[in-house]
């Protein structure tokens, strides 16, 4: 069974009320990511050719970065960084 994505549930950045203003804007300041999916099947681990427990679900945080090509850096806040650096 494919898992159905839903703007409400899976795009948890504050941008999201520009696509679809009809959707409830999303509050969390908390959020670390701008797409979060439970991969409660083992699908998401699967196809990223992640060496996973199957038995133990994850959570996907998907952060969305843009640059103006390989040879320029990104924008990462401190508060992302130690939140990778501390879940790696």
């Amino acid at each position: 069974m494919v898992r159905v994505l839903s703007v409400e549930q899976n795009w948890t950045s504050s941008l999201r009320k520009y696509a679809f203003p009809e959707v409830p804007e999303f509050g969390d300041a908390n959020s670390l990511s701008d797409f979060t999916y439970y991969d409660g099947t083992g699908r998401m681990a699967a196809l990223l050719n992640l060496a996973v427990d199957a038995n133990r679900p994850k959570m996907f945080h998907i952060e969305v970065k843009t640059s103006r090509g390989a040879e320029n850096g990104f924008a990462f806040s401190s508060r992302q960084f130690n939140t990778v650096y501390f879940i790696h």
